[in-house]
């Protein structure tokens, strides 16, 4: 049983060869097809056992337009079969109406046509409104007319109230489906957006190779940490790192060799910083961090933890044992020297550090 209904589920979800076309209106037809050959077969049944053999006839009429309808779906004409379920749905209710009066609801089915016409996302949206109006202005008409129609059937109360119940059940479960299969398009369209803006953000502010965040997007953080120093005084450090003797591993090794030691290192530094503050790639082989609430010493103290662990690091790669080391400089944010100031007083520590024989943490000259 359920290979037949995976079967006969893969079979409507079939996608549409045409790409002026699109699989979702093609599956919704093919679903309000079924669904109406279905309901019209139930009244031609009812209306041939009350004896009402013309809109007995005009509903398997009905049947033919939805399986004609439901077959052009797979054969690429997937809009002429929008037009023959609305034109169809319409016609089909409003002859229904006009013989049995406004009382079983048959015209509520139109409003159901309407909603077809806007799922559809190709058409204007002009010439959707100008639909829906057309068919309000029918309907209007219609329940205007119904009670002059001279050959108009009249049901017995037990019937009139069955069909009413009927069509309650058959619109609002067209209803339950078509707001599922909308709602479906609504959310995977939702996802897709989502994770486009998530990619997009992510090659914005991230560095591919080593996953951190980039100088881009630093540069705004940094901005943010002043807005904050400024406002409520929270305080922060700023660290400026470089991996020692990074050329010759590119020269001795290779490239590859080269990016596997950053990335190495740098899931090391992201690792440490959780909750500490933010890491950044500034350039090539060169870090800056971002310390919360730490003054001058503390950050030394961390960073010197760090320090360590980067020089205790194995970094084999294909034949090649490596290992690294680091130099840090450390300034602590001054707001009456500004940010890049700071920077610039990290990055003479740092220097001073590469010149007094590298791997160690600089926070005073």
């Amino acid at each position: 049983m359920k290979e037949l209904i995976r079967k006969i589920t893969n079979f409507i979800e079939a996608d549409v060869q045409d790409p002026g076309e699109t699989k979702d209106l093609a599956v919704l037809l093919r679903v309000v097809t079924l669904f109406g050959i279905i309901y019209y077969f139930c009244h031609s049944v009812f209306f041939a056992y009350l004896g009402h053999f013309i809109l007995a006839f005009i509903s398997v009429g009905a049947i033919g337009l939805a399986c004609a309808a439901f077959i052009l779906t797979y054969e690429n004409n997937t809009n002429l079969a929008l037009i023959i379920t609305t034109v169809g749905l319409l016609c089909v209710s409003i002859c229904y109406a006009i013989n049995l009066g406004m009382g079983p609801s048959y015209h509520t089915a139109v409003f159901l046509n309407i909603l077809i016409i806007y799922y559809k996302k190709t058409e204007r949206m002009r010439l959707k409104m100008f639909l829906t109006i057309g068919m309000i202005l029918l309907l209007i008409a219609v329940a205007g007319f119904t009670d002059l129609w001279p050959y108009r059937v009249e049901l017995n109360d037990f019937w009139s109230k069955f069909i009413l119940m009927f069509n309650i059940c058959a619109h609002g479960s067209f209803m339950l489906g078509f707001s599922y299969s909308y709602g479906n398009k609504f959310n995977r369209s939702e996802e897709k957006l989502r994770r486009i803006n998530e990619n997009l953000e992510r090659l914005a502010n991230y560095d591919p190779l080593t996953s951190l965040v980039n100088r881009r997007h630093m540069t705004e953080i940094l901005a943010e940490k002043v807005y904050q120093n400024n406002r409520s005084g929270e305080h922060f450090t700023i660290a400026i790192a470089d991996i020692d003797h990074f050329k010759k591993i590119n020269d001795s090794y290779g490239h590859d060799t080269g990016d596997h030691v950053l990335s190495k290192v740098a899931e090391t530094m992201r690792k440490y910083m959780r909750y500490k503050g933010t890491v950044a790639r500034w350039g090539g082989e060169e870090f800056l961090f971002i310390f919360d609430n730490q003054d001058l010493d503390g950050t030394a103290k961390l960073l010197e933890t760090l320090r360590k662990d980067i020089e205790n690091l194995q970094l084999d790669y294909k034949e090649h044992h490596l290992s690294v080391s680091i130099t840090f400089g450390v300034e602590e944010y001054n707001s009456r020297l500004g940010i890049d100031a700071t920077i610039i007083r990290a990055d003479k520590k740092l220097y001073a550090g590469k010149e007094s024989g590298r791997n160690k943490v600089v926070s005073h000259l």
